[in-house]
């Protein structure tokens, strides 16, 4: 959200009075002018004396004391973190920014957003949070080597007291994502924060408390009855690590759980006509996509079919030839045969929960006698081969199909599997600084923007710039626009800039091939509320009873 000034001009007036404006494919009044709810939303419902939910993976963060920074598990912890700590802001279901523990922000200048605190909460240890422990948490992550968090408020140059319920967080140029960035950025209590004891349990604003864990297989969160806000329905959350998915399934019958992730689509049937339970799909924000060597004049992994022999010249600076990969690919044979059909097509590098998503870009649609006459047209009808590669198994079982589809239109493709293959740190570079033809590879929205996935796979490889453009693209024009929207407060132009740029990038130069996002399956028991998140998070605090 940028500041209500810089946000309210003609249009926003106008829009004032028709109560709605919706551009581009999202209802831009509700995320830009509400005014944010002080406390994580709680359902409507009864209380719930245990949840249960059965998860595929975590709680590698037993043995670091929970506190999230330095942790094994980075921001993949942010399902428990957020139990027990609170960030100022959060992202709600719909990865719209709400306010925790600040009330209500402004930008009363371009480089400066002052955050106005709530008065009420306190910590677990009993005292009261404000504005000092902001600018004690802020100067810890930022001054200290906490990775990925650490990166998150790389943009901020100075955190200030304003007064005790008052911050100011300065950025070195304008930020327009900051609010999103702070979702990863938990509270600690400038009183009680001890990082380097790991039994020292972990003194936050939350709800709720960790009362029981064990590595890999638990984690126990018991609600503080003291808290500031409006308490959770669950009184006791448990979430179970459980790998296997018929067990998860089993548990599930038995009672063991009441939630459960990542669930078969051949058991779906069953709990669909099953009284005691219901299912549900949920997106992702991950978009898996196909990136090529468009820029080269020669690519090192594409070769002649016969002699196998590298091609002396790049195929894939042809634009025809990249709308043959496109049309090549029968995206619904695709998810049916590598997702049991639970899984979304994209058109575009972000999903369209994403704030800068474009609903005017669609997918090319499947087309094989198209691919084979673009190909033609280029100079190649009789096709070529190349390897497509991925940096992980994972990513490998779905790039087979993508190899499968390109081969029938007479592009014989190979997947290589990187990180497998990988022999030394340098190969390992190799591959980052572009040592690829095709690769196979998924971008984030978890920030609920498009801003971080513009900078980093759209623009050219300048300074912090374009660190996942392994293909080397680059396009002034791109670059110009994604360096205008990082530095828009105004949400109304950035979310013009960054569809402006998405167009150029998908539909002008088909620089890359949007896939799909996976699919979420869940099964749940019919006595609890709760509605699945697009970032695939399941809060306990936002689960109610029937």
């Amino acid at each position: 959200m940028a500041n209500l000034r810089s946000l309210l001009n003609k249009k926003l007036l106008l829009a004032l009075v028709l109560g709605v404006i919706i551009l581009g494919g999202w209802v831009v009044l509700g995320l830009l002018l509400a005014r944010p709810p002080y406390s994580p939303p709680v359902p409507a419902g009864k209380e719930i004396e245990v949840l249960k939910i059965g998860i595929i993976a975590g709680l590698e963060e037993v043995e670091s004391g929970f506190y999230p920074y330095g942790a094994a598990q980075g921001v993949s912890g942010a399902t428990f973190t957020t139990h027990y700590l609170e960030p100022l802001v959060n992202l709600g279901a719909d990865l719209h920014p709400y306010g925790i523990l600040a009330e209500r922000w402004i930008n009363p200048e371009p480089t400066v957003w002052r955050f106005f605190l709530v008065k009420n909460a306190t910590f677990s240890s009993g005292s009261k949070f404000d504005a000092d422990d902001v600018v004690f948490t802020i100067n810890t992550i930022k001054n200290g080597e906490y990775g990925e968090f650490t990166g998150f408020l790389a943009p901020v140059s100075e955190v200030r007291k304003v007064n005790q319920y008052t911050v100011d967080i300065v950025t070195e140029k304008p930020n327009p994502i900051l609010l999103s960035n702070l979702r990863y950025t938990w509270m600690l209590s400038d009183e009680d924060f001890d990082p380097t004891d790991p039994n020292h349990p972990p003194v936050g604003t939350g709800p709720y408390l960790i009362t029981g864990a064990k590595r890999d297989t638990f984690i126990e969160l018991t609600r503080r009855e003291d808290y500031w806000a409006e308490l959770p329905k669950p009184k006791k959350v448990i979430y179970r690590v459980i790998e296997d998915e018929e067990a998860r399934t089993q548990a599930l019958l038995n009672g063991e759980i009441d939630i459960a992730e990542y669930m078969p689509l051949s058991k779906k049937a069953e709990f669909d006509v099953n009284p005691n339970f219901r299912t549900a799909i949920s997106g992702d924000v991950y978009v898996w996509v196909i990136g090529l060597d468009m820029m080269r004049d020669k690519t090192p992994y594409v070769f002649d079919k016969e002699t196998g022999k590298s091609l002396a010249k790049n195929p894939l600076k042809d634009k025809r030839v990249r709308q043959a990969l496109y049309y090549a690919i029968n995206i619904d044979e695709l998810i049916q045969n590598t997702y049991e059909g639970v899984a979304e097509s994209q058109s575009q590098m972000i999903p369209k929960e994403v704030f800068g998503y474009d609903p005017t870009i669609t997918r090319l649609p499947y087309d094989p006698e198209k691919a084979k006459s673009l190909l033609a047209e280029a100079g190649y009808p009789n096709g070529f081969t190349i390897n497509i590669d991925t940096r992980h198994p994972m990513c490998s079982f779905y790039a087979k199909e993508i190899a499968r589809q390109w081969t029938r239109v007479g592009i014989k493709t190979t997947v290589v599997t990187r990180r497998v293959e990988f022999t030394s740190a340098e190969d390992r570079e190799r591959f980052e600084k572009g040592d690829t033809s095709a690769y196979f590879t998924a971008t984030a929205g978890d920030l609920g923007d498009a801003q971080p996935v513009l900078s980093t796979f759209l623009h050219s490889q300048t300074g912090d710039y374009g660190v996942e453009n392994v293909a080397k693209y680059v396009n002034s024009e791109v670059d110009r626009l994604v360096e205008q929207a990082a530095a828009t407060l105004n949400q109304i132009e950035r979310l013009e800039l960054m569809q402006q740029a998405q167009k150029i990038v998908l539909v002008d130069d088909a620089a890359y091939i949007p896939v799909n996002t996976d699919g979420v399956l869940y099964f749940i028991r019919d006595n609890i509320i709760w509605k699945p998140r697009v970032d695939s998070l399941i809060y306990g605090f936002e689960v109610a009873g029937k």
